[in-house]
């Protein structure tokens, strides 16, 4: 019974992933198209996070914010909720690991995550040590990504952010 209780949330979750992405379409072309959307948010940067990296060999960081992305024909703004830090290893299918800070940078939680060409599955975990699952999209270019993840509990936050290699 709970095994079928758990593929049918995760069926209902890969559902309303199919519906998030035909509703976010145009961010598609926001992250092609639109680079001065992504220079008026403000990133803090890894030293202000205090974040250092785990001692394993990571392809390249990362940097950005979750938040409520407003895309609309006549406005372009991303109202932000906290930022997230971490390290990713792969190319166009890899892994993840970061730290979850709110707005005044404090660290808040821990997420991990696998990623393809443009999905993201993984879990979180608050420093009360608990876990939620989290799926959803990433899109991303050469420096910039742009997605939106869903969990069990909660709202399903837009992320946007850079990243580079190291």
């Amino acid at each position: 019974m709970k095994k079928c209780f758990i593929l049918f949330v995760i069926c209902v979750l890969l559902t309303g992933i199919s519906i998030t992405v035909t509703a976010d379409s145009n961010m598609t072309s926001l992250l092609n198209n639109d680079t001065k959307f992504f220079s008026t948010i403000s990133f803090p940067t890894m030293e202000d996070l205090n974040y250092k990296k785990p001692p394993d060999e990571w392809d390249g960081e990362f940097i950005g914010a979750y938040g409520r992305a407003i895309i609309s024909e006549d406005e372009k703004d991303f109202e932000t909720y906290g930022y997230i830090a971490g390290i990713f290893i792969g190319g166009d299918k890899g892994q993840l690991y970061g730290k979850i800070f709110n707005l005044e940078e404090e660290e808040i939680g821990v997420f991990g995550a696998y990623y393809g060409k443009s999905f993201i599955i993984g879990k979180v975990q608050n420093l009360d040590g608990k876990n939620a699952p989290i799926i959803g999209f990433l899109l991303r270019n050469e420096t910039l990504f742009f997605g939106r993840i869903m969990s069990l509990f909660g709202p399903a936050p837009h992320i946007i952010g850079k990243y580079w290699e190291t």
